[in-house]
């Protein structure tokens, strides 16, 4: 919200063409969204977003635009009371490799 960034955790796991997990907005934040620190990740493995729902009953539906594994970005909605609550762009980096880099490159464009 107003241009700030918020570092967040997701902690995934795949169960058949599911995708299931926890939201954590990180520690050091100065204001998780709605102050709600906790959320639960629901995906197919195809699909080109995830849903998270949030411990205050408000929702967050993110779409990636670019998908390198394990990095992506894109946008995202949170809804809450049937209106539009947030909206923005994210970006996710993967665990950090063995060499300390977080993620992957993309691949190289012919």
């Amino acid at each position: 919200m107003n241009a700030a960034m918020v570092k967040i955790t997701f902690k995934l796991k795949r169960e058949g063409n599911q995708i299931k997990g926890d939201y954590l907005c990180r520690p050091g934040n100065a204001i998780c969204r709605n102050n709600t620190p906790h959320g639960w990740v629901t995906a197919q493995v195809n699909a080109r977003g995830f849903r998270v729902a949030m411990e205050d009953t408000s929702w967050c539906m993110y779409f990636m635009d670019d998908f390198y594994p394990p990095k992506a970005d894109g946008e995202y909605t949170c809804y809450m009371n049937g209106g539009i609550a947030d909206q923005g762009t994210f970006k996710l980096k993967g665990p950090p490799t063995d060499s300390g880099e977080e993620g992957a490159s993309p691949p190289a464009k012919p």
